[in-house]
């Protein structure tokens, strides 16, 4: 009888635990997926800047101060300021590790799933929430 009971029990658990592991296989892609908004501000104080954000999906244009949503991704954001006011110049802000994904360890063997969908999906990965873009004004525009 007490075999029957723990045999019963094992099975209940390991269910449970597949269910789990199937339910949350991409921590970051559960909690914390798809797009992220990202913050962009001018180093000069005054005014908006015309800018540029080109991601791996493609290129958006922003007046810098802004929010810009992009999908993440481990590939660069590349900011090209594009205003007749000010003098041209590009950053990058590269992506880092999505705390989220690291969840997937905990998972143990089941977070081989996870990590492999937050991998694809790129939501391994997020982008500092805000991003300050270096402009210079022009000497003498008055806008």
């Amino acid at each position: 009888m007490k075999d029957m009971i723990m045999m019963k029990f094992a099975t209940v658990a390991l269910g449970t635990a597949l269910i789990a592991a199937t339910a949350l296989g991409g921590c970051a892609s559960v909690f914390d997926g798809g797009n992220q908004s990202v913050n962009l501000r001018p180093s000069s104080v005054g005014g908006t800047v015309n800018a540029k954000v080109t991601s791996k999906t493609g290129t958006q244009n922003i007046q810098l101060p802004g929010t810009i949503s992009v999908d993440r991704d481990k590939s660069e954001l590349l900011v090209t300021v594009d205003d007749p006011c000010y003098e041209k110049s590009q950053m990058s802000s590269s992506s880092s590790v999505n705390p989220w994904a690291i969840g997937n360890v905990l998972f143990g063997v089941f977070g081989l799933t996870g990590t492999t969908v937050d991998m694809n999906s790129g939501n391994a990965w997020k982008y500092d929430d805000t991003i300050t873009v270096p402009t210079q004004k022009k000497p003498g525009c008055t806008k």
